[in-house]
């Protein structure tokens, strides 16, 4: 407004910035992308299970520090 740029309109100036970028380079990189489009779902999906198989991990290890730390406070209320 009047020559001068508020902070929400440098928000969405810098936002537009960007996605004009990306959509005037989006035809080069999809030339240069090195997979088809099955070979993209394939890796999403693979994805989807190393992820889901990593939060289980992780909820295993939530659930052992959490016996782990149960044990000390009752060793400690023991005492």
């Amino acid at each position: 407004e009047n020559g001068i740029i508020n902070s929400d309109s440098k928000f969405g100036l810098a936002n537009y910035c960007i996605l004009r970028t990306l959509f005037d380079y989006v035809d080069e990189v999809i030339k240069d992308y090195p997979y088809t489009p099955e070979q993209l779902v394939a890796l999403i999906e693979e994805h989807d299970i190393l992820k889901t198989k990593f939060e289980k991990k992780l909820i295993l290890l939530a659930e052992i520090k959490q016996e782990q730390q149960e044990k000390v406070i009752l060793e400690i209320e023991s005492e």
